[in-house]
């Protein structure tokens, strides 16, 4: 299926994972810009919630076709890869080393690039946001550009541009009160209301409260209502368990079997 993919002018790429910002992109693709988009989904093997976060992917779809007819046309099927099949090479490991000490970075964004790398998909549409990952932009050479939805060298330059290179991301400027309030005004907002957020479900459908997006999701006000109001008391004591030096040796363990 992989060899198959093959970026087109008119289909929009997105990584797309159910969650809050990356489903609004999707939503403005569909319902604002009238564009094709063309889903994926990278199936990490050490997130417990990939099959919770498929089927909220596959509810969301639904429930776009049932509103808005026109979207199943412009939905195209999720294309899903295993990280296992992604390759990390070395140059994007090195890349990754010199920037993960001036901005935020997930240790996931290797694989995302690697993906992105390996299957020639130049422009991918990030769901990276001004209220969390704003600092980004002090490494554009334009930090007043209202969206950077071509990322080229003018914008940035060395190891950022080299890294980032095969991706847009137009929500860089957007805070999540900024995207409440457009799904608010389009009538999206019950979509945003029912996205995924967890990435360690209790039981494999109750959001934890102490993993990283969950955490984020407790602390601000559009995305609270996600996380129940058990998860939010136990959740600092999860976090604390996610972040002791036994569960990452276990994870390392799980990971290498």
């Amino acid at each position: 299926m992989m060899s198959e993919i093959i970026e087109k002018e008119n289909v929009v790429n997105l990584l797309w994972t159910g969650g809050w910002d990356s489903t609004f992109r999707l939503l403005q693709i569909v319902l604002e810009e009238r564009k094709a988009v063309q889903p994926y989904y990278i199936i990490f093997k050490d997130r417990w919630s990939s099959d919770k976060e498929i089927d909220t992917m596959n509810d969301i779809k639904i429930t776009l076709q049932q509103s808005y007819p026109f979207s199943k046309q412009l939905i195209r099927d999720t294309i899903h890869i295993n990280e296992e099949d992604i390759i990390v090479d070395d140059k994007i490991a090195d890349l990754y080393s010199s920037l993960k000490n001036k901005h935020d970075i997930g240790s996931q964004y290797k694989t995302i690039v690697g993906f992105a790398k390996q299957y020639k998909l130049i422009k991918v549409d990030l769901g990276l946001t001004k209220g969390r990952y704003g600092k980004f932009k002090k490494y554009m050479k334009k930090s007043d550009a209202i969206s950077i939805n071509e990322l080229d060298d003018s914008l940035c330059e060395g190891d950022t541009y080299e890294f980032y290179k095969y991706f847009n991301f137009p929500l860089i400027d957007y805070y999540k009160s900024d995207m409440a309030a457009i799904a608010e005004d389009k009538g999206w907002i019950s979509i945003l209301n029912n996205i995924w957020i967890c990435h360690k479900p209790l039981f494999g459908k109750i959001p934890c409260g102490g993993c990283e997006p969950c955490i984020h999701a407790a602390n601000d006000q559009f995305a609270s209502n996600s996380i129940p109001a058990i998860s939010k008391f136990i959740g600092p004591k999860l976090k604390k368990i996610y972040n002791s030096k036994l569960f990452h040796k276990l994870k390392r363990r799980n990971l290498k079997s």
